[in-house]
């Protein structure tokens, strides 16, 4: 039987009498549970002409469902373009398909121009993405590095494109 005693954090503990029990302590409402709700690729008449591009020559196949799959359960319906590598694994290439993702595939190839950095600067640089990034170039612009060839193939891609009118 409980004498009115406090619980550990100072409250009335249920069967105290009358007056404490003004102050009992109850449950907390639980929060509701998140429903997700389910919009259909195609969802949203307004993104149908819209168009999103991107690089994904690096990303790993969960990089890519947080990005391409927070676009479409967001409803958006229009062009989703991303380059990516050659050798992309398979699963990001089905996963990609399945999104109705437009895949474009970077040939990277040797730079025309004179390299800014010696060999001996380039070989002291640690991160191996700064060297690709300042001696790679992609066709079909070798003189332009590969850290600034989105600015190019983004435009090709968005001109082949004849519904990306959004």
């Amino acid at each position: 039987s409980n004498d009115g005693a406090s619980n550990s954090d100072g409250l009335s503990q249920k069967g105290s009498s009358p007056e404490e029990s003004v102050h009992e302590t109850k449950n907390p409402p639980k929060a509701p549970k998140k429903v997700r709700r389910k919009i259909p690729v195609g969802g949203h008449e307004e993104s149908r002409t819209a168009t999103v591009m991107g690089m994904a020559t690096s990303l790993h196949i969960f990089e890519l469902e947080g990005f391409v799959g927070s676009l479409r359960r967001s409803g958006f319906s229009g062009h989703i373009i991303l380059g990516i590598n050659e050798d992309a694994p398979d699963d990001v290439i089905k996963y990609l398909k399945k999104r109705n993702v437009t895949t474009k595939i970077i040939k990277y190839t040797n730079c025309t121009f004179e390299p800014l950095f010696t060999e001996e600067e380039l070989e002291k640089e640690e991160d191996q993405r700064t060297v690709k990034g300042l001696t790679i170039c992609a066709e079909p612009y070798p003189d332009v590095k590969v850290r600034w060839i989105k600015f190019p193939l983004g435009r090709d891609w968005l001109r082949e494109c004849k519904t990306c009118t959004g």
